[in-house]
């Protein structure tokens, strides 16, 4: 019988698993552009960035830090209500981590997913491995906090918010959602 349930965790393990992704190269984009990027989705899907931001307005959140989750889900919470009404804005969110090692991106990335409820929150939760200092050099970000992008299809950025979802900026970002209408 234990042995029935060990095949049984296993094979449920892996049914449940996702990929390593890649570690990804950036290609700048010109300025006011998403870098060109490669992630994986907690659905285990490759996404092209910007490409994947498939919808007329997207909305990005980027983290650096598993302690930023928090602070993510505060955007999430300020938007959802918004984003029900308007499904021609899409809504992701883009953990930004140091390239490393298949096993370690692959632990990584199921630990995500196993946290993550729903197939659609992990389905726009796309884990990206790059080279970060680059990244915060040519985004002109740092590491202590998180950034809400709106970006267009072909991933100009349109407005960009820094920090927590507080007053002031959930109001900011009502205010161009509201143009953008």
């Amino acid at each position: 019988m234990k042995k029935i349930l060990l095949a049984l965790s296993l094979t449920f393990i892996t049914a449940c698993a996702i990929g390593a992704g890649e570690n990804s190269k950036m290609i700048a984009a010109k300025n006011g552009f998403f870098p060109q990027l490669t992630g994986i989705d907690l659905e285990g899907e490759k996404r092209e960035l910007p490409q994947s931001f498939d919808k007329k307005l997207n909305i990005v959140v980027v983290a650096f830090k598993r302690e930023q989750q928090e602070n993510v889900n505060g955007w999430i919470k300020a938007t959802e209500e918004v984003l029900a009404k308007k499904p021609e804005i899409g809504f992701y969110e883009l953990p930004l981590i140091y390239e490393m090692d298949a096993i370690s991106r692959k632990f990584i990335n199921n630990g995500m997913r196993r946290g993550v409820p729903g197939a659609k929150a992990r389905k726009h939760t796309i884990t990206v491995y790059t080279d970060r200092e680059k990244f915060f050099e040519l985004m002109k970000m740092k590491e202590e906090k998180i950034y809400l992008l709106a970006l267009n299809q072909e991933g100009k950025i349109l407005l960009r918010i820094e920090g927590d979802a507080t007053k002031k900026n959930t109001a900011a970002l009502m205010k161009f959602l509201k143009r953008k209408s």
